[in-house]
């Protein structure tokens, strides 16, 4: 009977220990640096060009703008960041009236991450694919999606 009690004992000890899994975890976290630099978009309509800088700031936070252009007039600008909120990753985009929207981050690898506010007209989802030389953005409401295609103008250092 002792023998079956030492046994049961153990049995338990090893089903409730929680295994290490630390030396085994990979991280999925997206590389901001692939960001940094600037971009123009490649499929803008006619008489129009976009752009977006990406840069680190002192702090390591990834940090940019974007803007488009008509002929000269800026006709759309925005700040944009990813910045820890209540412990989560969220793009955080400024427009020109300084009103920020944040998106938190729902899903990422190194070089890709999806975010996401339900409650925001128009999108309401955010994604970064991003290589070395391109990146394509969708933003969309879940039905309606409008790709940005961007190539590398150049790397910021």
């Amino acid at each position: 009977m002792k023998l079956i009690c030492t046994f049961c004992f153990v049995v338990l000890l090893v089903a409730c220990k929680n295994p290490d899994t630390s030396s085994k975890a990979v991280s999925k976290s997206f590389d901001a640096n692939l960001l940094v630099g600037d971009w123009q978009r490649t499929n803008d309509s006619e008489n129009k060009k976009t752009y977006e800088s990406w840069w680190l700031s002192s702090n390591g936070i990834p940090e940019g703008k974007g803007y488009t252009m008509l002929n000269s007039d800026t006709i759309w600008s925005e700040k944009i960041a990813i910045n820890l909120i209540g412990g989560y990753k969220n793009l955080v985009v400024k427009d020109k009236t300084n009103v920020e929207t944040a998106f938190k981050f729902i899903s990422e690898t190194k070089n890709s991450f999806k975010c996401h506010n339900p409650t925001n007209e128009f999108p309401k989802f955010i994604e970064y694919i991003v290589s070395e030389y391109k990146i394509k953005a969708v933003i969309s409401d879940g039905e309606n999606s409008i790709d940005f295609l961007f190539d590398r103008v150049s790397r910021i250092n």
